[in-house]
């Protein structure tokens, strides 16, 4: 006998479902972290998904595996952007780099309300660890294509870069909470050299080739 077609897509309806209700737990609990922080209610989360709160425990026994995952997905998408970037071969690495430091600072902007437990998470989990060294990684090549042909200072160091996106991330205040747009301009206007300034330290139309590939795993 021919089974009915409704009995063929009830476990995958249900596998659509769980999928579609955890992306909406993701999604609200960013908005939720990133304005209140850990101080963000579970069950005002689940209402914001649409789900009940045991739906929401399913997918995250607590609310630091909710954040933990919350912060794993913004790392990979970020690295996904990152290797994007380095893969433009063809392009000014200033510029590259100028959308890297711009991608990263947005990132970061979405956890100031919670950076303590980032930096704690960065190095006591592995996989975001992990992730995270991936990302610095593909910002190390961009940092090199950039000094490389004069598009950016020698002195920098991607650890300072990103410690400086870091902390210019949380100097919002109530009162002037463009504060942090203003200073990574600042920063990316004193990391980068305009273009006919780097034409000037190097013979006309030469570019280096990479000294190293980015590092992927």
């Amino acid at each position: 006998m021919t089974p009915k077609p409704t009995q063929s897509r009830q476990p995958r309806a249900a596998r659509s479902d769980g999928l579609r209700n955890r992306q909406q737990v993701l999604e609200a609990a960013t908005a939720a972290f990133s304005t209140v922080g850990l101080g963000a209610s579970v069950n005002d989360i689940a209402r914001r998904a649409s789900v009940g709160v045991g739906t929401l425990y399913r997918h995250f026994p607590t609310k630091e595996a909710l954040l933990a995952e919350v912060l794993r997905a913004r790392l990979g998408e970020l690295l996904a952007v990152s290797r994007e970037f380095t893969d433009r071969h063809g392009d000014d690495p200033g510029e590259l780099l100028r959308s890297w430091v711009q991608a990263v600072a947005a990132q970061i902007g979405e956890f100031t309300a919670v950076h303590e437990w980032v930096i704690t998470a960065l190095t006591s989990d592995p996989e975001l660890r992990d992730l995270h060294h991936q990302v610095l990684a593909e910002g190390q090549t961009l940092l090199t294509d950039a000094q490389g042909v004069g598009r950016a200072s020698a002195e920098a160091r991607i650890g300072d870069l990103v410690g400086a996106i870091a902390a210019l991330a949380v100097t919002a205040t109530p009162d002037d909470p463009e504060r942090p747009a203003r200073l990574l301009r600042l920063l990316i206007d004193g990391l980068l050299t305009a273009p006919d300034a780097a034409d000037a330290v190097r013979p006309s139309g030469v570019r280096p080739p990479r000294s190293h590939p980015s590092s992927r795993s």
